[in-house]
């Protein structure tokens, strides 16, 4: 979200960004005068017990600082509702930019067929907004057909910062996570004993690797207890946690090798925008190919050409058997990396055609976003 506000105010637009505090914002948006900032108070955390108060809580916040709207979804409680309800009485086009399903994110929770699970399938009020955005072809199909909601496709797209930083580095690999139940980290942990043992048996053909892993959420602790005893055996495999703040991660992004996303998605309909990010400084991605609609997720991950797609875990340490034999001269991994900074060249093949007009000369990510506001 924070790369739309940033693109709505280079085109002129005066813009509210709401949210709550947290990690520093990126100088490119803290630099813009036509950026306001509007910051939520923190709620109780207990969400079952507090769930009635949080939700409460937040509708008075947000019809305090609430204006102009574009609101993602998810998190679509309250705040998908309420944006809908102060669109019809103040009279506020609502534009939704649909990343996934909240109910398939609840039922990962709850369950498919608890309240809770389905809950957000009733209420869904995207039918009456102004106009929409949506992540990927199927999800659009998906809305199409399930509701009724028609307009662009908009695959996200990475800010100028997310650029190929790298020079000589050692083979470090990196993954991008919440910590959160559509990630499967025993995957990870698996493919990562079995490299370890090929290492072993493949000495000076194989190098050691580091692997990082970004983000905070209710799993880490978890996994990373069940690393720090696999690493007091392992000698070509070291897995350590970071933080970043915003201006940090596009600076890793560049100085990595590899990256690996497990990122599963709940409602099966969308991509991990992590995606862009990676590709945007030029990194390839080994990618889970989850049990999704979109196949083999040709929307963004090419298998062979941007990246690698794998099942399981074996299949991943396959991949980095492959990708990183003889490094830091990998035919495999160099043919990626040429891949993507040749892409890098040209804007992303994001779809653009809009009322039967094409708009070559102009930013994908600005000309669509401009028709569906306009």
């Amino acid at each position: 979200m924070t790369y739309h506000v940033e693109s709505f105010a280079k085109l002129g637009f005066d813009t509210y960004l709401i949210g709550y505090k947290g990690s520093k914002l990126i100088i490119s948006l803290t630099s813009l005068s036509n950026i306001k900032l509007s910051y939520l108070s923190e709620s109780p955390p207990l969400f079952v017990l507090a769930a009635p108060i949080k939700i409460m809580h937040q509708i008075a916040a947000i019809l305090y600082t609430l204006v102009f709207i574009m609101i993602q979804n998810p998190p679509s409680i309250p705040t998908l509702p309420l944006a809908w309800l102060v669109g019809v009485i103040m009279g506020n086009k609502v534009i939704i930019d649909w990343h996934n399903l909240r109910y398939s994110v609840l039922a990962l929770r709850f369950g498919k067929n608890t309240f809770a699970g389905q809950y957000c399938k009733t209420i869904i009020f995207g039918s009456s907004t102004y106009t929409h955005l949506f992540v990927t072809n199927v999800m659009r199909n998906h809305l199409e057909q399930e509701w009724g909601l028609i307009f662009a496709v908009l695959h996200d797209r990475p800010p100028s910062h997310f650029r190929n930083l790298r020079k000589d580095r050692p083979a470090l690999l990196v993954s991008s996570t919440s910590w959160t139940p559509d990630e499967d980290f025993d995957i990870l942990l698996e493919a990562l004993k079995l490299y370890e043992s090929r290492a072993r048996e493949e000495e000076q053909v194989l190098p050691r690797i580091w692997m990082v892993i970004t983000g905070k959420g209710p799993l880490k602790k978890r996994y990373m207890e069940e690393v720090e005893l696999l690493q007091e055996n392992w000698r070509y495999v070291r897995c350590t946690t970071l933080w970043l703040e915003a201006e940090g991660y596009p600076l890793l992004l560049g100085s990595a090798d590899l990256s690996i996303s497990l990122y599963s998605s709940s409602s099966a309909l969308d991509l991990p925008m992590k995606f862009v990010d990676m590709f945007g400084c030029g990194l390839p991605v080994c990618a889970l190919d989850f049990a999704c609609r979109i196949h083999d997720l040709p929307e963004l991950v090419k298998d062979g050409i941007n990246g690698l797609v794998f099942r399981n875990a074996r299949q991943l340490a396959e991949h980095l058997e492959t990708l990183l034999t003889y490094f830091p001269s990998s035919p495999a991994l160099d043919s990626l990396q040429t891949t993507l900074q040749r892409a890098l060249q040209v804007p992303l093949n994001v779809e653009h055609r809009i009322h039967h007009h094409k708009h070559q000369e102009r930013d994908d990510w600005e000309w669509v976003s401009l028709s569906a506001v306009l």
